[in-house]
């Protein structure tokens, strides 16, 4: 089971991921700096397909990780619902309506249309609800 839930994660297999792109763009940008090369250019293929390759073999497993660890906070904090779960929330008043909260208004009360204060839980609380 742990070995799936490391398969699964994005974390693991972005070096993997970042590594085969660099090495096809690199490849594809050598191949075209010796086409200019033939053509009278003064530009050295390697040093270009070293610099695409180094470039990108970074940029994409850095973009992924923060994509992936980034990601819920800054939906959390902008008040936002992830759209990987846009369920939201459901509360239920004493007199059987129900009303439906975000995550952003944890920690306050809203009004129920039967005119009763329904306290809205915590942030925590929220995720446990919309889990269920």
């Amino acid at each position: 089971m742990a070995v799936l839930e490391f398969l699964n994660s994005p974390l693991p297999i972005s070096p993997v991921v970042g590594a085969v792109l660099a090495l096809v763009l690199a490849f594809i940008v050598k191949k075209d700096a010796f086409n200019l090369q033939d053509h009278g250019a003064r530009i050295s293929p390697w040093v270009w397909a070293i610099c695409t390759f180094l470039l990108v073999a970074v940029t994409v497993p850095v973009y992924v990780v923060m994509r992936y660890t980034i990601w819920k906070t800054a939906v959390a904090r902008a008040g936002g619902n992830d759209p990987q779960n846009e369920s939201n929330p459901q509360l239920r008043c004493e007199c059987g309506e129900t009303i439906a909260v975000r995550t952003s208004m944890a920690g306050l009360t809203v009004a129920c249309s039967c005119g009763r204060s329904v306290p809205v839980p915590s942030f925590g609380e929220l995720n446990k609800l919309r889990r269920e």
